[in-house]
């Protein structure tokens, strides 16, 4: 199963069941570091838990060839 959430979408767990979380990172030009928090929001408690951080950057060089 794949699920692919957005802001709007709910995944609500029964007790003990599990549900595996892939992250991917495909960035399209350099980035500086980033870091983002997954959080989780457990029913009757009024504040959300943080479930994990993520936290990357993007390097690489750009190589353009001219032809003249």
């Amino acid at each position: 199963m794949t699920i692919i959430p957005d802001e709007k979408t709910e995944i609500t767990l029964k007790p003990k069941e599990q549900l595996p979380i892939e992250v991917r990172f495909r960035p399209k030009t350099r980035l500086q570091n980033i870091e983002h928090e997954i959080n989780l929001a457990i029913e009757g408690m009024e504040e959300n838990r943080k479930l994990m951080s993520i936290s990357g950057a993007a390097h690489g060089i750009e190589i353009k060839i001219m032809e003249e």
